[in-house]
C-alpha cells in the first residue's frame, strides 16, 4: 500500500488511534485542522498530541496554516462561507499540497482533522480529491478502520446527489457531474461564519 492516508480521530480513544496508524505503518501524521484544539477531546490538542506521537516514534507536522477548512485569508470567502474553488487556487494550498508530495517521497504519511468520516470531511472533499486528481493514490481510514480510495468517496458523492455518469460521448461530461457532486458536498460543508457565529451565540 503507497501513496498517502487520511484519518479523523472521532470519538476514538488515543490508543485505539494509535493502533490504528501502527497498523498502516504510518510515520508522519500531518494535522490539517486549522484551529489543532478540541475541548472535548484534550488529547488531540496540538502540543499533547505531538508528545504522544513521538513516544510511538510517529512525526507531527502541522498544516492547519496551509491547509486547513478555516483559512485566515478573507479572499476564500464567498458571502461569508469558505470558497474550496478558491482555497484550491489560492498559494496557501498549493504550498501545503506540494509539502505533502514531497514528503510521500521519504515518509509514510497520514492527514488527520476530527472527523471520523472522510465524507465529512475537508481532508476528502478539499484536500484528497486535489491529490488525487495529481495523481496521488488516497486512501482514507474510516469510521470502521477500513479503507477506502477517493473513488469510493466519489461513488458516494454521486449516489447522494443521485448524479449518474453518463457515456464519454453524452454531455455533460463524467468529469462535470462529479466536478459538481464535489460543488455540492463542499457547499455544505464549508465554514459558514454566520451560521458559526448563531451557533455560539446564546438564546
Amino acid at each position: 500500500m503507497g501513496g498517502i492516508f487520511t484519518i479523523g480521530y472521532g470519538n476514538r480513544e488515543f490508543g485505539v488511534f494509535v493502533a490504528l496508524l501502527e497498523q498502516y505503518n504510518i510515520g508522519v501524521v500531518c494535522d490539517v485542522r486549522s484551529t489543532p484544539y478540541s475541548l472535548r477531546y484534550e488529547g488531540f490538542n496540538r502540543e499533547p498530541l505531538s508528545r504522544e506521537l513521538d513516544r510511538y516514534s510517529i512525526k507531527y507536522l502541522y498544516l492547519g496554516a496551509q491547509l486547513g477548512a478555516r483559512p485566515a485569508d478573507s479572499q476564500m470567502y464567498v458571502d461569508g462561507r469558505v470558497s474550496y474553488e478558491a482555497m484550491t487556487q489560492s498559494a496557501a494550498f498549493g504550498a501545503g499540497i506540494e509539502r505533502l508530495r514531497a514528503g510521500l517521497k521519504a515518509h509514510r504519511i497520514a492527514i488527520m482533522c476530527a472527523e471520523k468520516d472522510p465524507f465529512d470531511c475537508h481532508r476528502a472533499i478539499l484536500i484528497g480529491r486535489n491529490l488525487a486528481r495529481e495523481g496521488v493514490l488516497v486512501q482514507h481510514i474510516g469510521a470502521d478502520a477500513k479503507l477506502a480510495q477517493q473513488e469510493d468517496i466519489e461513488k458516494r458523492l454521486l449516489a447522494k446527489y443521485k448524479l449518474v455518469q453518463r457515456s464519454f460521448f453524452e454531455p455533460p461530461s463524467d468529469k462535470e457531474i462529479l466536478a459538481e457532486a464535489y460543488r455540492r458536498r463542499g457547499t455544505e460543508l464549508a465554514y459558514d461564519i454566520a451560521a458559526a457565529s448563531r451557533a455560539h451565540t446564546p438564546s
